[in-house]
């Protein structure tokens, strides 16, 4: 799944996993997630208390194929 999709299915309140061969790139796709609800904030779509708890849970489910 693309990070842009699973932000937008995160930030609609749906559990999502992300999947990568590397942690790298998982790596990548973190920071440009949280980079991505950092905007939503500042153009007040979500609440910086959504942002939080939207990342936590979003973190919390990640995991990477061996």
């Amino acid at each position: 799944m693309g990070q842009g999709i699973a932000q937008v299915v995160a930030v609609s309140g749906f559990q999502v996993h992300l999947y990568d061969v590397s942690e790298e790139q998982l790596g990548r796709a973190k920071a440009n997630i949280d980079k991505g609800l950092g905007k939503l904030v500042a153009k007040e779509k979500i609440s910086e208390s959504d942002k939080r708890l939207r990342w936590s849970a979003f973190l919390a489910r990640q995991h990477s194929i061996l």
